[in-house]
């Protein structure tokens, strides 16, 4: 929805530049952060997830480390649940229990770090969850040796939208000696995980003999696709393939791809692309290679449409990677070309560069924070500032992504003395319903996950119409009671936004600079107006003039009175930034309590610019060269006053001397004896 003003007449008696405002999408709220607190140390915020069911909105944070209420397990973790409605920021504990896993299984919950991983089924309203335990362990009886023997399976619980129903999945549980071999004994799996609408992926990256592996279990269809190393070698030993997984519409828009990070692959690291067409194994369609090693490059991924072109683009991050310092951490951007073919940019993205900051750590799709029609990023960079912590958020665009990040929340900033902020982090909820996604963070080492609200952006688009032409014989203004000349000036702008609650109106304060003689300005009341403060930038620059007292004109600028008509251009068209005051109420459903005062702003400063004219240098630099001949001329006879132009010869009787074959004459005396 929009709004349209206009502003007519307005006399202005100086032709005026509009004021340039530095803008950016800079939208996340840091002044009113909605910070939970955990159990202490509990690891609460490794992870976290925005949720939302039917009025019901959470923040559901993983605890790895949390103890139980049963005596008999020792530190299984838990999920919490948090009500985002609720002032008092309380939290509880969802259920996460398991009578039975199979014929051949007994489960071990110690230590099984519940809560590693959180993943959601896409969507503004519900979703299944799904958290897992990568540690879980089935203690399986062997008949060949006789005992009990401990694997890590891992396990998911998956939650119903409710957040009450569950089930247990066990990937790698199921018939893993005789289908999956021995291999999948200690998989480890749910140290990642993604929800698709129809496909639950899990990362695996014990299997296999830590080669890794990534598995996915398609709903509809009940079956289950794994990606197992063959002849081809495709996936060194050790990879730790399924560290970090996704999916992405990577050879087509239509189509869905598996993407598998193993940092380990040959100490550099690299991604790799799946494709899921084979109903039982997982085919590699493309892969992404690291280039330093002990980088880490692929601990994390992120599947995201920078550049809204209908295929997914991929981010993956290298935490350990070093630059001038060490482990500052980079985040290497590849735009895809069509068919799964990556390009990686030039440029990669660095944060602060700052010591040991580990960015990168995590990255996380935002969706279209600044209403631009491409998706944002968020990347953490936990161990900055002394394990503060901090998060940067990206801009995607028509080419890809902004090499520059448009804001920086630090951990140190919201204040709560947050420790590892940005370990995780994730969007895709609006919790207060205006319309943009809003972004939760966990900072596990101080047991806190903190959710960060985006505010509303208003696209203000703005005009200047001025005259043709401007008479200066016709004297309609007064300055310092002189007649002086004006001009009309109409301004018209329009305001834009996504959601629009309560009653608008609109002050218009016009503001000059200081030494700057006076702006006289008429304006119609309007009825329809918007609380906005506008900024105009990026006009086009015309000839400036002078009117008025050349005492109050600043000492840079060239006054020069003018007695014809002097031509500017008409309907000039401007760029425009706005920012709309962000309202600290909301979750108050009838309720729009601005912040800011009622008031519209458009600033105009007055900037003079005006060069002596082409006469003025011709007729200094004549005057230059007369006085440089005049200067030269008195020099050269004074020079020549004081004798400098004279030469004293020698005699030739010291010519002779000089020379070599000289022999001295002698007298008559001499020649005589």
């Amino acid at each position: 929805m929009g709004v349209v003003f206009c502003l007519v007449p307005v006399q202005v008696l100086v032709l005026a530049l509009v004021l340039v405002c530095p803008a950016a999408g800079y939208n996340l709220d840091q002044e009113h952060s909605m910070v939970f607190k955990g159990p202490h140390s509990s690891m609460f915020g490794y992870s976290v997830l925005l949720h939302r069911h039917n009025s019901g909105k959470w923040l559901l944070v993983g605890a790895p480390v949390a103890n139980s209420s049963h005596q008999l397990t020792q530190s299984p973790g838990a999920i919490f649940r948090c009500n985002i409605m609720d002032e008092k920021r309380r939290c509880d504990r969802l259920s996460a229990g398991q009578s039975f896993c199979g014929k051949t299984c007994e489960p071990e919950s110690d230590h099984q770090w519940l809560g590693v991983s959180l993943s959601r089924q896409p969507g503004e309203n519900g979703g299944r969850v799904l958290a897992c335990a990568h540690r879980w362990k089935n203690v399986y009886y062997s008949r060949k040796d006789g005992q009990n023997n401990k694997l890590p399976n891992g396990a998911c619980f998956r939650y119903e939208s409710d957040l009450v129903s569950y089930q247990l999945f066990i990937p790698c549980y199921k018939d893993h000696q005789r289908k999956f071999g021995e291999d999948y004994g200690s998989c480890q799996a749910g140290i990642s995980n993604f929800l698709t609408q129809e496909l639950i992926i899990v990362g695996a990256p014990g299997s296999s003999y830590w080669t890794g592996s990534v598995v996915v279990y398609n709903t509809s269809s009940n079956s289950m696709s794994v990606y197992q190393d063959d002849e081809t070698g495709a996936v060194s030993y050790g990879s730790y393939l399924g560290y970090a997984v996704g999916a992405g519409h990577f050879q087509s828009p239509s189509s869905i791809e598996v993407v598998g990070g193993a940092p380990q692959y040959n100490q550099k690291g690299k991604a790799f692309i799946f494709s899921t067409e084979n109903s039982k194994m997982l085919q590699v369609v493309s892969e992404v290679t690291g280039h330093e090693l002990g980088s880490y490059f692929g601990s994390s991924l992120c599947v995201v449409d920078l550049n809204a072109d209908g295929l997914s683009d991929l981010l993956v991050g290298a935490p350990m990677a070093t630059g001038t310092s060490r482990e500052e951490g980079r985040v290497y951007v590849y735009i895809n070309q069509g068919e799964a073919q990556l390009k990686e940019t030039e440029f990669k993205l660095t944060g602060s560069d700052a010591y040991a900051a580990r960015f990168g750590e995590t990255i996380a799709d935002l969706g279209d924070l600044d209403d631009d029609g491409y998706p944002d990023v968020a990347v953490g960079a936990p161990q900055e500032d002394d394990l503060r912590g901090a998060v940067y958020i990206y801009n995607g665009r028509k080419e890809g992504i902004s090499p520059k990040p448009s804001q920086r929340i630090t951990g140190s900033s919201l204040g709560h003395d947050l420790k590892m902020f940005g370990q995780s982090l994730n969007s895709g909820i609006d919790i207060d319903d205006n319309g943009y996604n809003d972004v939760a963070v966990g900072a596990f080492l101080s047991d806190s996950a903190v959710v960060l609200r985006t505010r509303p952006v208003v696209q203000v688009k703005a005009s200047l119409i001025l005259p043709e032409h401007i008479d200066q014989r016709g004297m309609q203004c007064q300055d310092h009671k002189t007649q002086t000349v004006c001009i009309n000036v109409t301004i018209c702008f329009s305001v834009a936004f996504k959601h629009h609650r309560g009653a608008i109106g609109t002050l218009k304060n016009w503001y000059q600079h200081p030494r700057v003689s006076q702006i006289y300005i008429h304006y119609k009341m309007l009825q329809s107006q918007l609380n906005v403060l506008l900024c105009v930038y990026s006009f086009v620059t015309p000839k400036s003039f002078v009117f008025g007292d050349e005492d109050l004109i600043p000492a840079d600028c060239y006054p020069e009175k003018f007695n014809y008509t002097f031509k500017v251009g008409s309907d000039v068209s401007l760029s425009v930034f706005s920012s709309a005051a962000f309202f600290p109420q909301i979750l108050e459903q009838q309720v729009w309590l601005l912040k800011s005062v009622n008031n519209f702003q458009v600033v105009v400063e007055a900037v003079f610019s005006q060069k002596p004219s082409m006469a003025v240098k011709i007729f200094i630099i004549a005057v230059s060269l007369v006085l440089g001949l005049i200067i030269l001329t008195a020099l050269i006879w004074c020079l020549w006053k004081c004798g400098f132009f004279k030469r004293n010869f020698k005699k030739q009787e010291e010519l002779n001397r000089d020379s070599w074959d000289y022999v001295p004459k002698l007298n008559k005396r001499e020649s005589s004896t």
